[in-house]
């Protein structure tokens, strides 16, 4: 008993050395909803968003997030309770929290027999991204409007031309400066009247 004990407590400490190196922010809560372990990339993470999450928090500590509530720091903390306590499969948001934009990926921990005892959750601060993603929607929407522009103009001047055309070969024509000077005539105009264009 005391070996399975000896590779159980190896096997914890390897985990919890694994998710301490990991580059992406990860923080773990029990089924209680209660944060029970972040990694060093949350802590910084945390730490460098401190200022933000206050505006919206003003209570917020880095040093106080364990030990708190998932739904501590959420604007509705009912919602976000019954959110976390209804969740069975990943879950993927972002959201506004000061200047900055966070993406939280959150999944269950299930063991064994299919019982959830807890949740991890990925945070990344994808503030520059939605901004280039922001920039790069409104560039594509100016380009769709500038070709839809273009192919209005390019409509309007086929039918310009048409009328043009079927004005041409049905009517008289001519078309004088603000000075009544002729500045054109159609081939009509020309036979009738005996002028050359």
């Amino acid at each position: 008993m005391e070996n399975f004990i000896d590779e159980l407590d190896v096997g914890i400490l390897r985990l919890k050395l694994s998710l301490d190196s990991l580059k992406s922010s990860v923080v773990i809560a029990n089924e209680k909803r209660e944060f029970v372990y972040a990694n060093h990339s949350a802590i910084n993470l945390l730490n460098y968003a401190e200022d933000d999450i206050r505006k919206d928090f003003p209570n917020f500590s880095v040093d106080g997030v364990l030990g708190k509530k998932i739904e501590d720091f959420h604007k509705n903390p009912a919602y976000q309770k019954k959110l976390i306590s209804n969740l069975r499969e990943t879950l993927q948001i972002s959201f506004k929290v000061g200047s900055l934009t966070l993406s939280v990926k959150a999944t269950p921990i299930m063991n064994n027999v299919g019982q959830r005892i807890g949740f991890m959750a990925e945070m990344e601060d994808i503030t520059e991204k939605e901004s280039k993603r922001i920039e790069l929607l409104k560039t594509k929407n100016k380009l769709i409007a500038e070709k839809h522009e273009r192919q209005e103009i390019e409509l309007l001047k086929q039918i310009y031309f048409e009328h043009h055309f079927a004005i041409d070969k049905a009517a008289i024509f001519a078309e004088t400066d603000s000075k009544g000077i002729i500045t054109f005539v159609n081939e009509h105009f020309c036979r009738i009247s005996g002028y050359s264009k």
